[in-house]
C-alpha cells in the first residue's frame, strides 16, 4: 500500500507560518496572498526562506493540491522568486 503525503491550504499556511510569515490560520491562501507577498518583498532573506520551503515541497514525495501549486506560482511570479 502506497501512502502519499498531500499538502492542502491548511498545511501550506502552517509551513509558511513556521518560516515566520505572519499569516492568519482562519483565512484561505487567497486571503493570505498579500501578506505573503509583502513579507517576501520586505527582505530578500525572508523571500529565500519561502522559496526554500516551496522547493522542499516540490522536490519531495509530496502531492500538492492544484490550488496550493497555483498559490506557489503566484508568489513566485509576483516576487520573482524561484
Amino acid at each position: 500500500m502506497m501512502i502519499v503525503e498531500l499538502i492542502d491550504e491548511i498545511d501550506l499556511i502552517e509551513k509558511l507560518k513556521a518560516c515566520g510569515v505572519p499569516l492568519k490560520s482562519d483565512e484561505s491562501l487567497a486571503e493570505n496572498l498579500d501578506a505573503v507577498i509583502a513579507w517576501c518583498e520586505a527582505d530578500s532573506a525572508q523571500s529565500a526562506l519561502v522559496e526554500a520551503q516551496f522547493s522542499t515541497l516540490e522536490k519531495g514525495e509530496i502531492t500538492l493540491l492544484p490550488e496550493v501549486q497555483q498559490f506557489i506560482d503566484q508568489i513566485r511570479e509576483t516576487t520573482h522568486a524561484g
